[in-house]
């Protein structure tokens, strides 16, 4: 049985989920360009938006029917990805490659106890914050990678890789 208390204050129905729905947009765009058959430059630029949202009305007893407050969880979230990478090769060195990538998250979560399934009561005063959450991260690497030619049957492969990332937030508040 629905949420029957929930109907009787608002005269609507909350529908719980158990996921999140809502958007996603995302946007992006990438190419490659080949100066000759040995040298090659590629990128790539995405953007990811999403909004989204979970509503959930405990019913494990009768009287929470009640008593219970809804619940809505609000996600909203942005990421950006930078990648770029270069691709060279020579007679004593085969393939040498740098790969650059830079990455950007924030995302804002919110929780808000409400009586009314609409989750928005802005004019009365009867919604509470329940709990905020706020997430800013970036990460940068770069990796740099050799095939060298030892003879001509065997090759060398090594490389060498950088990465920072730095996370900075708030948490159940």
């Amino acid at each position: 049985m629905a949420s029957s208390s929930s109907q009787a204050r608002t005269g609507t129905r909350i529908s719980p989920s158990l996921r999140f729905y809502g958007s996603i947009k995302n946007d992006g765009v990438s190419g490659s360009y080949s100066f000759d058959d040995a040298n090659k430059l590629s990128f790539r630029f995405t953007t990811e938006r999403e909004n989204m949202q979970r509503r959930n009305k405990g019913e494990l007893y009768p009287l929470a029917l009640v008593l219970r407050a809804d619940e809505v969880y609000q996600r909203d979230r942005k990421r950006d990805t930078t990648v770029s990478a270069t691709r060279a090769a020579s007679a004593r060195i085969r393939i040498f490659t740098l790969n650059y990538g830079y990455g950007k998250l924030r995302e804002d979560d919110s929780t808000i106890l409400t009586y009314y399934s609409s989750g928005r009561d802005k004019y009365s005063g009867k919604n509470s914050l329940a709990g905020v959450d706020y997430l800013d991260h970036t990460q940068t690497n770069v990796d740099l990678h050799f095939n060298t030619a030892v003879n001509d049957a065997h090759y060398l492969s090594y490389g060498f890789g950088w990465q920072k990332g730095v996370r900075r937030g708030l948490t159940s508040a």
